[in-house]
């Protein structure tokens, strides 16, 4: 078992900017979940790291990718609307943001291309979906996490939260950290394995609907339904947790009447008005400061600062969005809570355009891997990175850490599937080899 252990975690022989490197991105998503100023200094570092072991090595052929060069274009536009719109605070959050498009770049080009990383990443997504799956239940079930928490006020579980990011959270890892397992499972073409895989589905799903929070579920469904289409073994037993999703739906108001009342009546409340919902009079901000700044956008910050400016309060009638009577304090936030919304309103339909191109370009390289099949996490890397980027949701910041950071984690693992096909079933077969004692 030792040698075992010791065969998982040692660090392979490369440059030491490369080991520094593997360390922090194995910090990287428990920084994500648990300490913002981690992930973001991980990050940061990283990106250093990645320039000196381009000088180092004299390579800078990862500058020539397609989507890179989209990227830096779209830079460029958010740099352009936050020194036209101002503060100087704006510039220079527009100026950071370059370092999010260069941390893709490094794990897509470097970092993720090397199985070590691979192997630590995929290992410590499990540990946290665990440890989320744990708190949620025993929240559930006690009515306090481990550090007392009970659910929050809207009846939503937060497990190892205080506040509802349990469901947000475990949309991120359940895909790559533990479908793969389920997958597996399917893989072995018996009845017990069949079984065993579509319980665990089942009680994954369960999980997240219990957890109450309206849109992980809803993206967790679709997640659900593409990986279906990608991988036929995973039909059958999609449709006996949509089965039995709807029963315990049907259910709640007796076995959780918080969640029925989050998940169905708010829900349903919100859509039959969603224009003056406040999700809705912010898109509409978001979309007044599109139509009134088209090339150039309102900058970084433009959004908080200008938004209850009277300029913006109005609706969109070439829309048929009428103007809310009453404009209430929910109608601003620090961001419009949709990225295409966001990124339209710091950069114009001109930086709109780009990001959708440059969602295109990610999304189509990306699939590449479901038609090589290479390997069970693989394909979970297209479904997650097309759930993070449908245009049709809800979200927090593009930019802020703890949720645009899962996004290109995951967009430049799977460009370096691309890049570098490796058997990605090679995790998990290293992880039994740690259950047996012998390496994997």
């Amino acid at each position: 078992m030792q040698r075992a252990i010791a065969a998982y975690f040692r660090l392979p022989e490369v440059s030491w900017p490369t080991k520094i490197s593997l360390v922090l991105l194995a910090l990287f998503p428990v920084g994500l979940v648990y300490a913002r100023a981690v992930a973001d200094i991980s990050l940061t570092l990283i990106c250093v790291l990645f320039l000196v072991e381009s000088g180092r090595t004299r390579n800078w052929t990862w500058l020539r990718r397609p989507w890179v060069a989209l990227a830096f274009v779209l830079w460029l536009l958010i740099v352009a609307g936050s020194a036209h719109t101002g503060p100087q605070a704006s510039l220079l959050q527009g100026l950071a943001s370059l370092r999010l498009f260069l941390f893709t770049a490094a794990l897509e080009a470097w970092l993720l291309r090397q199985e070590t990383a691979q192997r630590w990443t995929t290992l410590v997504l499990r540990i946290l979906a665990f440890w989320l799956i744990i708190q949620v239940w025993q929240q559930y079930f006690t009515g306090q996490n481990i550090w007392g928490d009970g659910r929050w006020a809207d009846g939503a579980l937060t497990g190892p939260f205080y506040k509802p990011r349990a469901g947000a959270v475990f949309l991120m890892v359940f895909f790559v950290g533990l479908m793969p397992w389920v997958l597996e499972l399917l893989r072995r073409n018996t009845t017990r394995g069949a079984l065993q895989g579509t319980l665990l589905l089942i009680f994954l799903m369960v999980t997240m609907i219990l957890i109450g929070q309206r849109m992980p579920n809803m993206l967790a469904l679709f997640g659900m339904a593409l990986a279906a289409l990608l991988d036929q073994r995973l039909r059958k037993p999609a449709l006996a947790a949509f089965a039995l999703g709807v029963v315990l739906l049907i259910s709640l108001p007796v076995i959780s009447p918080p969640t029925y009342t989050k998940l169905i009546v708010q829900l349903s409340e919100q859509l039959s008005h969603f224009a003056a919902s406040p999700y809705g009079e912010l898109f509409t901000r978001a979309g007044v400061m599109m139509e009134m700044h088209p090339w150039l956008g309102v900058g970084f910050d433009g959004f908080r600062n200008l938004c209850a400016d009277p300029a913006y309060q109005h609706g969109l009638t070439a829309y048929g969005i009428p103007t809310v009577e009453v404009f209430g304090p929910e109608a601003c936030n620090l961001h419009p809570h949709n990225y295409y919304m966001q990124i339209g309103s710091i950069a114009g339909f001109p930086g709109l355009i780009l990001f959708i191109g440059l969602v295109v370009l990610w999304i189509a390289r990306a699939s590449r891997l479901a038609a090589s099949q290479a390997g069970a996490q693989a394909g979970m890397l297209v479904v997650i990175v097309c759930v993070m980027l449908w245009p049709a949701q809800s979200t927090s910041s593009f930019f802020v850490i703890d949720t645009g950071g899962w996004i290109f984690l995951h967009v430049g693992w799977a460009l370096a599937l691309v890049q570098r096909p490796i058997d990605s079933d090679r995790a998990d077969r290293a992880l039994a080899g740690l259950r047996s004692g012998k390496p994997g």
